[in-house]
């Protein structure tokens, strides 16, 4: 069993970090007491409390009252700064600071947190992507770099008023956007299963 740790260095967390965990927590879950906080943060108290100093001189929280003997019983909240700075903490970031101060080693966050968050909105936008090069930029493409291919071919079939093919070629867009929008889907349900549809 890991040694528990003294100071906030101990942690692997850097002092902000800490601070960033204070204001979020009393933001989500209200006025705490110090001895709240810790239970809440799993930190040791004297790492917590020179946070909770520091936080009061910077006028992010003030004490409203006590419940018992010493800090670990004075009641925290936010004041109206600290209610904007743990806003923008939250809008940065609501899930990997509280998965690092667990303790995770900084891999395990990024791999199980931050990547596959991030990579939902970064493969719904290649979806979107590769769907929109695959039926506008052919013609482009060809164009410039005089490869044959269905870009070129669907504008002469077009000016010679060959249907069939314009058609044809249309078709096979549509049947790669489609596919296209296939494989991102599955690909999205793989990687955050909360995206899947479910019948009630």
């Amino acid at each position: 069993m890991p040694p528990v740790p003294e100071t906030i260095e101990d942690t692997g967390l850097s002092p902000e970090a800490l601070a960033d965990l204070v204001l979020k927590t009393l933001y989500v879950q209200g006025a705490r007491t110090g001895q709240q906080l810790v239970d809440v943060i799993k930190r040791p108290f004297p790492c917590v409390d020179s946070r909770l100093l520091d936080l009061q001189q910077r006028r992010l929280l003030e004490v409203r009252g006590t419940t018992g003997s010493g800090s670990a019983g004075y009641r925290y909240a936010l004041t109206d700064g600290g209610r904007d700075r743990a806003r923008q903490y939250l809008d940065i970031s609501q899930y990997v600071g509280a998965a690092r101060a667990k303790g995770m080693p900084r891999r395990t966050v990024v791999a199980k947190h931050a990547f596959r968050n991030a990579g939902v909105q970064v493969l719904t936008m290649s979806g979107w992507e590769i769907t929109r090069a695959l039926a506008g930029f052919t013609v482009v493409v060809e164009k410039v770099f005089a490869w044959p291919g269905l870009g070129s071919t669907i504008v002469q079939s077009i000016i010679a008023k060959d249907y069939p093919v314009v058609q044809g070629i249309v078709l096979v867009y549509g049947v790669g956007v489609l596919l296209v929008n296939l494989v991102v889907d599955v690909a999205l349900a793989l990687l955050d299963p909360r995206s899947t549809i479910r019948e009630s």
